[in-house]
């Protein structure tokens, strides 16, 4: 192949070279021979073809003693959206007795838009060694948007080199590198507020939280919730995110709990913005990234679950109200059975006392309730009045036959009003066997024990009931008997 001639400043693309045979004696490879004009940096492309196909190379040649021309390019720094405009300076040294061109480009790749973005080509005369590329500032604003990052590439389109800037990789003729914009506004800061909720009796209670900016921002911002604690009282997260429209200043979002009827101390637990602790340059700082949501239990708790009285007896016990009354709600008291016990509340602000009269015997279910605007709550106490009785047996004293049996009928005097439980238990010995015991007496009648006579002689019944503090005695007189009888009543 003839050799070539090429001149500095000026591509040379591609140089064909074609395998030829080896030298029978020498066995030299194949060789092109290229006589450049003058000293200097080029960029040389080689093509190699043979019987399996083809293949190219690019690569940078500097031949000569002469200085090449070499083109720093400097970003800015420092740049805000009060600047104006942002400048990028070109400055030649080197060689300067030569022109130089170079083709650039500039676009945005993260944030608000503040440049158009451009593209064009720079030249220099010979003897030039200083340009400045001036790019004005547009959409001005006074909002918080976030800093601009923007792209800057340049390519030589001669024999200078590029400096100040990375190459890019496959490129050798073009480097390029990023700047930034500052945005001078005021940043937002974020902040988390304490919320309060009535836990409810029941189903599912919605509780706001909110999210506030001191700041408006000019972006959308969204931002979800997590609770650190109190897993088992939330029912839901699904709705629980912070959501800001521009110029927005403040967010709600709703944590879903579970209600229930049950007495408990107020909680309060701890919830956090996701990612509160994130650089992303476009959010706002993270003032306060945490809140605590307290649940305030509006279930009327008792001192006891359960109370066993007396009838005539009066007892006073303390309630818990959980939240204060508010100004228009109302307090109740309510026996499903009037009969058995009077109720006289006293309460002052979230708690009170409750003075409890027992009337009678009988079973007794006290329903509280609250009831207002804000609050629904309700609790119960359940009470068991015994009436203090006297037992009467009849007939008063038993005479029986061996072998034979008798009913003796037991009534409470005063008469209960509940179903109470009658025991019989005769003396050791074995002169009576009591075939019914224990027995029940429902309220206002009586206790029915069969007895049987086993041997002659005497013996004492006893008949009790548990609460009641007297027991009373039967005495009992078994005989000879001629044969098994029928029980009687006397």
């Amino acid at each position: 192949m003839p050799d070539a001639v090429h001149r500095p400043g000026v591509r040379c693309r591609h140089l064909e070279l074609s395998r030829r045979q080896p030298d029978a004696d020498r066995g030299r490879l194949p060789s092109v021979t290229h006589t450049f004009a003058a000293g200097g940096s080029y960029e040389i492309g080689v093509g190699i073809t043979n019987a399996k196909g083809a293949s190219a190379r690019d690569f940078e040649l500097t031949v000569g003693n002469a200085t090449p021309t070499t083109l720093t390019v400097t970003l800015p720094t420092g740049a805000t959206e009060a600047s104006g405009s942002v400048a990028i300076n070109l400055t030649r040294s080197g060689k300067l007795d030569v022109p130089t061109e170079a083709a650039y480009r500039m676009y945005k790749f993260r944030g608000p838009d503040r440049i158009t973005p451009v593209q064009g080509t720079v030249t220099f005369a010979a003897g030039d060694a200083q340009r400045v590329l001036s790019f004005p500032m547009t959409n001005p604003d006074t909002v918080w948007m976030g800093p601009t990052a923007y792209y800057f590439a340049i390519e030589s389109l001669d024999a200078t080199l590029l400096a100040g800037l990375p190459k890019v990789p496959g490129y050798p003729t073009e480097v390029s590198g990023q700047f930034e914009i500052v945005d001078d506004d005021a940043r937002p800061r974020l902040r988390l507020q304490d919320a309060t909720v009535i836990e409810g009796d029941a189903g599912i209670t919605m509780a706001t939280i909110r999210a506030t900016l001191d700041v408006p921002s000019g972006l959308h911002h969204a931002f979800s919730v997590t609770m650190l604690d109190g897993f088992e009282e939330v029912q839901s997260l699904g709705l629980a995110s912070f959501h800001f429209a521009p110029g927005q200043l403040a967010a709600d979002a709703v944590i879903m709990l579970k209600s229930d009827r049950v007495p408990e101390p107020d909680e309060a637990f701890t919830f956090i913005v996701n990612g509160g602790g994130s650089t992303n340059p476009e959010w706002p700082i993270m003032d306060r990234p945490w809140g605590t949501l307290t649940i305030l239990n509006d279930d009327i708790g008792f001192s006891y679950p359960k109370l066993w009285m007396n009838a005539g007896e009066s007892l006073t016990i303390p309630f818990d109200l959980g939240t204060p009354l508010s100004t228009n709600a109302s307090l109740t008291f309510t026996p499903d059975n009037p009969a058995v016990v009077a109720l006289t509340p006293s309460a002052a602000g979230s708690t009170g006392t409750l003075k409890i009269d027992a009337l009678r015997g009988g079973d007794a279910i006290v329903t509280a309730r609250v009831a207002g605007p804000t609050s629904n709550a309700s609790g119960e106490l359940y009470i068991n009045v015994f009436q203090p009785a006297t037992l009467v047996a009849r007939p008063a004293a038993v005479k029986m036959h061996a072998g034979d049996e008798l009913t003796l009928h037991v009534t409470f005097a005063p008469a209960q009003g509940i179903t109470a439980l009658v025991t019989v238990q005769p003396e050791p010995g074995g002169i009576v066997a009591v075939l019914d015991t224990p027995a029940w007496a429902p309220a206002g009648g009586e206790a029915v024990v069969r007895l049987r006579g086993i041997a002659v002689g005497k013996t004492v019944l006893t008949v009790h009931s548990p609460g009641q503090p007297a027991v009373t005695s039967v005495p009992v007189e078994v005989v000879a008997g001629s044969g098994r009888r029928r029980a009687t009543k006397p």
